[in-house]
């Protein structure tokens, strides 16, 4: 038998919630979510394993990845000297992604819960590792789909695949690559992390530019929502009152002080939704 290959088990006893096997003449423990349903004498097919016993098991589940196919695989311990354990569905048998394949950030790694995409390689020892999947192993896997079709602000969700050094890499729910810039993030992420972010641009290799920021309008505060929408109420979308007024015109005008009048418009032109031209603030031409 191989560690990890798929083969055909035939039912030899059932013993209450035990069942025995045999692949090639050797005795395996039969898992199945429907123990119930296998019959003495037939064969099925199987995944073959060595568990953490050391006993040779065949899975009539067969995992979503293998030798030779990308899965998903669901973290179920974190061991900072090994690396992170994964579930992939097998009956007491997790799978070791190592610690010298995850990055150098213990704060970057997966935590419990979080998926993996992964293969299994098999040592020179026949144990099973998990190897996570790159940019050509997905595109070669079949897993993306150039046919899905965004635009500027769709609401987005993906699995971090690969942490670069200026940013994640996702796939994307519907099956597209998508990355997103460190500038764009406000809190840590993590590699196996499931994140919703919104589309705002697209990149090289038509992969989707995402950010986990809110739009501009959305990040202003209160002060500069207020100037921002006098402006726009004026016919030439542009207002006299700037800097150079006096604490009491900004007083009477929006009711403000001067000082957190200068922090709105600043936050404003950081935003780039307005500009400062002649003495007047202007909405920013699109």
């Amino acid at each position: 038998m191989k560690n990890g290959e798929i083969q055909e088990v035939e039912i030899k006893e059932k013993i209450e919630d035990t069942v025995v096997g045999s692949v090639n003449g050797e005795t395996v423990y039969v898992h199945s979510k429907n123990l119930s349903l296998l019959e003495v004498g037939k064969t099925y097919f199987s995944f073959v394993y060595l568990n953490r016993h050391s006993q040779w098991c065949a899975s009539l589940d067969i995992p979503n990845c293998s030798l030779k196919s990308f899965g998903l695989g669901t973290v179920n311990t974190v061991d900072p000297k090994s690396g992170v354990f994964l579930s992939i569905g097998l009956t007491d048998k997790d799978i070791l992604v190592s610690s010298d394949d995850l990055p150098d950030k213990s704060s970057d790694w997966p935590q419990v819960d979080d998926q993996l995409i992964i293969k299994l390689v098999r040592d020179n020892k026949e144990r099973l590792w998990g190897q996570m999947a790159t940019d050509e192993d997905l595109l070669n896997g079949g897993f993306i789909n150039f046919d899905h079709k965004f635009k500027r602000n769709d609401t987005v969700t993906g699995l971090i695949y690969h942490l670069g050094k200026n940013g994640a890499f996702l796939l994307l729910h519907e099956d597209r690559f998508a990355f997103l810039h460190s500038s764009e993030v406000e809190v840590p992420i993590h590699l196996g992390q499931t994140i919703t972010g919104r589309v705002i641009g697209f990149g090289a290799h038509d992969r989707i530019n995402i950010s986990l920021l809110k739009n501009a309008y959305a990040r202003i505060d209160d002060d500069a929502a207020m100037i921002l929408a006098a402006i726009n109420f004026t016919p030439q979308k542009s207002l006299s009152i700037n800097d150079n007024s006096t604490p009491e015109e900004i007083k009477n005008q929006f009711g403000i002080s001067k000082s957190s009048f200068k922090r709105a418009v600043g936050h404003l032109l950081k935003q780039n939704l307005i500009v400062k031209e002649n003495g007047y603030l202007k909405i920013k031409s699109k």
